[in-house]
């Protein structure tokens, strides 16, 4: 297996675990109400699409240049998909949080499909904040995509960022072991990193859509793996 397609394998990982820190939720329910009579019966459903800068230099960390620009998810009620395919579809990766905040990882490299499933409180896969970062939240408000959004301040060791985010939409307990449990709602700017990448994530896109319970099955013909199986196996490819 070449260099480019190990790295962008890793890529899909590290998308997928940033994800988990925006949508792993114990509830995804109360949706807002001036918007609950646009799809009937299907309120608690719809799409966003976020935009990803990567603050790392391609000359620091190669495996940039191979990651995706945009990363989707998909939420109904308390359950969350996000799905990212690339470089000819060689390989696919997606994140799927289950009503009882469980997840499964899954990760297809050509004809190999391999699963690796966390009950819940156990923790999301791949996910690091760095320890001295700390959350200042402020008066500051702002419109996205909409929604009345919220407004904080991250502080590194070295930059401040801001962080914006919605409670129109409740979202519950989705940031369990970092400074951003301070937070009530879903967050539509935010940075986080994974894997070593710092990155900054921005909500671009929001569709309001009815999604099938189908959306949350993994597919039978997945091997489950453990944690101690899949860190080898991606270490092993970023060798």
């Amino acid at each position: 297996m070449s260099k480019k397609i190990k790295l962008l394998i890793i890529s899909s990982l590290v998308v997928i675990c940033v994800v988990a820190i925006i949508v792993c939720a114990d509830q995804l329910s109360g949706l807002w109400g001036k918007t609950a009579n646009i799809i009937s019966g299907n309120t608690n459903s719809g799409s966003f699409k976020y935009k990803i800068t990567y603050l790392s230099k391609e000359e620091e960390k190669p495996v940039v240049g191979l990651l995706p620009k945009t990363l989707s998810l998909k939420y109904k009620d308390s359950c969350v998909v996000i799905d990212v395919e690339g470089y000819g579809r060689i390989f696919k990766s997606t994140f799927i949080k289950h009503s009882d905040n469980s997840t499964d990882m899954t990760l297809r490299i050509l004809r190999d499909k391999h699963k690796l499933h966390t009950n819940p409180g156990e923790g999301f896969y791949g996910l690091t904040l760095p320890a001295e970062t700390t959350l200042e939240i402020d008066e500051t408000t702002d419109k996205i995509l909409g929604f009345d959004c919220h407004h904080a301040l991250l502080h590194t060791a070295d930059s401040v960022f801001e962080i914006y985010y919605t409670k129109e939409i409740s979202v519950g307990q989705i940031y369990e072991n970092t400074v951003f449990d301070q937070l009530e709602g879903m967050p539509l700017k935010l940075y986080i990193e994974m894997a070593g990448i710092p990155m900054y994530l921005e909500a671009i896109e929001y569709n309001r859509i009815a999604v099938e319970d189908e959306a949350f099955v993994v597919p039978d013909d997945y091997e489950e793996i453990s944690r101690e199986r899949m860190d080898k196996y991606f270490s092993d490819l970023s060798k």
